[in-house]
């Protein structure tokens, strides 16, 4: 005879538990009668809460009968709402009663309350990665960066602002070591900045999304003092810089890198392959991993010039780069009557769209 799906025995209802997240748990089984919230009350399981999905009242009610008295399970919170991040905040603050949380995503947050939030978030003894999208940032935010990479055990940092019109002051760091292994940041910055972040985070392993321009010379920047890196996965945007500075960047920064993926403009000496195959083989014994984008636009658009490029892009075919599974190509197209190219990595790596760099 078949059962009833209500009458299946706790340890079973709970292994179905863990394939959904709490959110979806909550939303699902708490309203379907007394035995299900029970089960959903008197669980021990660590809690993943994404409050994307749950309406205003379903919101409340998760507030109320839940967080209010599990805190210590919570290992994560993701806001995706920036009324549910007020009236969250309204309700609780990120003290030591959320001593497992782990994972904090804001999907979208009002600027203005980051501040008080990273100063919260100090209290928190697991929390490894912090995730902050969609920030409109419009003013200096450099206190924002120091009270990040200030937090005791960050491991993980995502910043994706949809706005960067503020400035960044920071200073180089002086007694100041952050945890921090991977960091992603979505904005421009300049050469000096990129070394002053770098300064704060000497376990940094990953760095990607930055987009950087040069406004210092080389003489200026042997005057910092720039300590060995560990970096060994690195992803960055290079607008008017030129091949001499990533030249030096990896001499001091990039030597044990193991994957570069970088994007460039303007410096046409970053299409000369021979510099490339003699900057790899010098300074970067172990990459395994390759990905370029440089985009070309011609002076005068003449014959010639489009022949040069091609001789150039060409030379990306030799031994040196097939031996080692890297392969390009290149498109044209056509930006205010002028015929520009871009030229990529391609296979084994997948490329998804290479005007996702340059027309974001």
């Amino acid at each position: 005879m078949m059962g009833k799906f209500e009458d299946l025995p706790a340890e079973i209802v709970y292994d179905i538990f863990d394939y959904f997240s709490m959110s979806d748990i909550f939303g699902i089984f708490f309203y379907l009668n007394n035995h299900y919230k029970n089960l959903v009350l008197n669980s021990r399981s660590n809690i993943q809460l994404d409050f994307s999905n749950l309406s205003k009242s379903k919101f409340d009610d998760c507030c109320k009968y839940l967080i209010e008295h599990k805190q210590n399970q919570i290992n994560s919170l993701s806001f995706s709402n920036p009324l549910i991040v007020d009236d969250f905040l309204n309700r609780f603050s990120f003290n030591k009663s959320f001593n497992h949380l782990e994972t904090l995503v804001f999907s979208q947050i009002n600027f203005s309350i980051v501040e008080p939030i990273l100063r919260t978030l100090s209290n928190l003894p697991c929390l490894y990665s912090l995730t902050i999208k969609n920030n409109i940032e419009v003013c200096d935010s450099s206190e924002i960066y120091r009270l990040i990479f200030n937090l005791p055990v960050l491991k993980i940092c995502r910043i994706n602002p949809k706005f960067y019109g503020g400035s960044i002051l920071l200073k180089s760091a002086e007694n100041v070591r952050s945890s921090i292994e991977e960091l992603s940041i979505h904005r421009h910055c300049s050469l000096k900045q990129l070394l002053i972040f770098l300064s704060y985070t000497p376990n940094l392993r990953r760095l990607s999304h930055l987009s950087i321009s040069e406004t210092t010379t080389n003489t200026n920047l042997n005057s910092f003092e720039i300590k060995s890196s560990q970096l060994t996965d690195v992803s960055l945007k290079f607008w008017q810089m030129s091949f001499e500075t990533l030249k030096f960047l990896t001499v001091k920064l990039f030597a044990n890198l193991e994957k570069l993926n970088i994007c460039t403009r303007a410096d046409d000496y970053y299409l000369i392959a021979e510099r490339w195959e003699q900057l790899i083989v010098e300074n970067l014994p172990n990459l395994r991993r390759f990905e370029f984008e440089h985009y070309w636009e011609p002076v005068d658009n003449s014959e010639t010039e489009q022949n040069t490029y091609h001789r150039w892009i060409d030379r990306f075919t030799t031994s040196f780069w097939t031996d080692r599974q890297w392969f390009f190509a290149h498109q044209h197209f056509s930006r205010r009557g002028v015929r520009d190219s871009v030229f990529y990595s391609t296979n084994p790596y997948r490329y998804d769209s290479y005007f996702r760099f340059f027309f974001k």
